[in-house]
């Protein structure tokens, strides 16, 4: 897995390398902060296997609220956009 991807109160934006995607994430939390860094783990593609027609989706939560997301079939997640509020801890 990679080091922390983010410091503490910071944006996430964050891409697999070389046409990668995410196979596994991370965190820790700090009460101090009330904030999460995360570690990401990304794998390579089948050879041969190319990603077409990658988007973004819309956000998925809301502000201090769990993540509940379902990939759909045939898709994967090749990266991750967070924004942080202090206001909305």
């Amino acid at each position: 897995m990679e080091s922390y991807i983010n410091n503490y109160d910071a944006m996430i934006l964050y891409t697999c390398p070389n046409q990668g995607y995410l196979n596994g994430m991370h965190s820790i939390h700090s009460n101090k902060y009330e904030d999460r860094r995360f570690k990401f783990r990304c794998c390579s593609p089948p050879s041969g296997l190319d990603f077409k027609n990658c988007h973004w989706t819309g956000y998925v939560n809301n502000w201090d609220s769990y993540v509940n997301y379902h990939v759909p079939y045939g898709y994967v997640i090749r990266g991750v956009f967070s924004i942080h509020d202090n206001g909305k801890e």
